[in-house]
Parts: structure tokens; C-alpha cells; sequence
């Protein structure tokens, strides 16, 4: 990799500050869903409501990112490409073996990822608590 992320390294800046965006986006998400349980403690609904769409404008541009992500990823090697697709998704360890951009890469990712399942076991919880059985996510463990 160390070989191919020197000749890609303009790419590889492009992919850490567009990961780098994402996880600013995912850390937003993950405070405003803590909020929006909150709100809902207190049975306040136009706070909740006004949460709910701030929510989705840093939904949005996660979104935004992935498109960017993809784009960015596709322009590269196969070899590079496939280690890319992975690495993003945040399932791969940092290791020596790794070059400082591919570990921050994989760190950012895992950050991401951190985030994001955090802020699923909230908007779980409050789904849940609001639905019932009627919940997104009334058939799933908690631990999925």
C-alpha cells in the first residue's frame, strides 16, 4: 500500500478531510439524537421538532460525504480501491504494516463508526420508547 498511497497521495488528502467532514456530520448527529431524547423526556415537542430537522441537515451531509467518498474512491487502483471500500467503513484495524495516511484512514473510520453506533443505541432506545411495537426497530436486539 505504502507504494500506491505515495503516487495517490493527493486522493488520499482529498478522502481524509471528506472523512474528516463526515465525522464532524456524525458527531452532530449523535449529540443532536441525545437532545432529541432529552426533549422527549420532557415531553417538549416543538424542541423536538425544531432537533429533528437539524438532525437531518447533518444527515444530509453525511450523505453529501458518502457520495464524495465514492466518487473519490472509485478514481483510485483496484488494489487500492478495494482496500478503500473497506477501510472507510471502519472494520479495519490501524497496523504497522499501514502508512500514516492509510492509519488515518482507518482511524478517522473508526471514529466514524463509533459515532454512528452510538447514536444508533439512542435514536433505538427513544424509537422504542415512542413506537412500541410499531418501532423501526421493534424486531431487532439490542446489540445489532
Amino acid at each position: 500500500m505504502a507504494n500506491l498511497a505515495e503516487e495517490y497521495r493527493p486522493v488520499y488528502k482529498e478522502i481524509l478531510t471528506t472523512l474528516q467532514k463526515k465525522y464532524n456530520y456524525m458527531t452532530e448527529v449523535c449529540r443532536l439524537t441525545g437532545e432529541i431524547e432529552e426533549a422527549l423526556k420532557r415531553d417538549d415537542r416543538i424542541s423536538t421538532q425544531m432537533l429533528l430537522a437539524m438532525r437531518q441537515e447533518e444527515l444530509d451531509g453525511i450523505k453529501k460525504c458518502d457520495k464524495d467518498l465514492h466518487l473519490l474512491i472509485e478514481s483510485t487502483p483496484e488494489v487500492l480501491r478495494q482496500w478503500l471500500e473497506k477501510a472507510v467503513n471502519g472494520t479495519i484495524p490501524q497496523s504497522d504494516e499501514y502508512g500514516t495516511e492509510e492509519n488515518m484512514v482507518l482511524r478517522i473510520s473508526a471514529n466514524i463508526r463509533s459515532e454512528w453506533e452510538k447514536a444508533v443505541r439512542i435514536d433505538r432506545h427513544v424509537n422504542r420508547k415512542l413506537a412500541g411495537e410499531e418501532s423501526f426497530y421493534h424486531d431487532q436486539k439490542d446489540g445489532e
